[in-house]
């Protein structure tokens, strides 16, 4: 057979060259020999495009991913430091909206631990639940997006359908679905009414019935489970050695929480169980 001479600029142009990650050319020549693609994602992305990814692929398999991250980097930290604490607050929420009060959360509390302010217990109370919405919230979120990528759209729209109650319930709250900025240096701004309180609770009941049904037709969905099932696995020592946190530590079944092991707010005074993959 012919050989076909491979004449691909692989790097970009030079003015050019320090916002990108250059494709090595071992990479398109070895996938040449391979008999595999070579598929640039990024850095503008379809979706969301967090970063931009190199990405071999033989057939419908994976063989490797290069991340390459920086693209969508928005100099929060250096806006910040031209404004007061307080005026940080609604930007400390954008890198994560669906999440908002969780990592407003962090920031104000930083502040109170280096102005050494006292938080009152009913503040305490309101900011775990706040923070509780918005991580179930953004779970449900993940769970949505995973749907659409199998091309289960009742998978989409089910998570879509039980988030509304959690946002209905910080519109209650908060006056806003999301970056509410209700969080601040001592407390929160303002007292929630107990109706808006026995609204939330009686809304958890709900949540958690839905969420019964989309494990049922999501989660323990065969199809589903054919298609994820050995995919993208990570051992508990990997997971631990690439330093992993968060749902996706748990999902290794590593069982840490720095809920529990360093609690916060009234994550102490309160009777949960960390959730971790068998």
């Amino acid at each position: 057979m012919k050989e076909i001479a491979l004449d691909v600029a692989v790097e970009p142009p030079k003015e050019f060259e320090s916002l990108f990650l250059p494709v090595p050319k071992e990479y398109v020549e070895d996938a040449y020999r391979k008999d595999e693609f070579l598929i640039l994602v990024g850095p503008q992305h379809p979706g969301s495009g967090h970063m931009r990814l190199i990405v071999r692929v033989s057939g419908d398999v994976i063989q490797e991913v290069i991340p390459d991250p920086g693209y969508v980097h928005r100099a929060i930290e250096k806006l910040a430091e031209n404004r007061l604490y307080v005026q940080n607050i609604p930007l400390v929420e954008r890198p994560a909206i669906m999440d908002s009060a969780n990592l407003n959360l962090g920031y104000v509390r930083a502040i109170e631990e280096a102005m050494d302010i006292e938080v009152p217990d009913r503040a305490k109370y309101l900011r775990t639940i706040l923070a509780e919405l918005c991580r179930i919230g953004t779970h449900l979120y993940d769970a949505a997006i995973l749907a659409v990528f199998l091309g289960h759209t009742t998978g989409f729209m089910y998570p879509f359908g039980i988030r509304e109650l959690i946002c209905e319930s910080l519109v209650k709250m908060t006056g806003a679905r999301f970056t509410s900025s209700f969080i601040i240096p001592g407390g929160v701004r303002r007292d929630v009414e107990k109706a808006t309180l026995d609204w939330v609770y009686w809304a958890t009941f709900a949540i958690e019935k839905r969420l019964k049904s989309f494990e049922r037709i999501f989660i323990r969905n065969p199809t589903v489970i054919a298609r994820l099932k050995d995919v993208g696995v990570l051992s508990k020592r990997e997971a631990i050695e690439f330093g992993v946190v968060g749902p996706f530590l748990r999902a290794s079944g590593v069982e840490y929480d720095v809920r529990k092991v360093e609690p916060y707010e009234v994550y102490d005074r309160v009777d949960w169980e960390i959730v971790v993959a068998d």
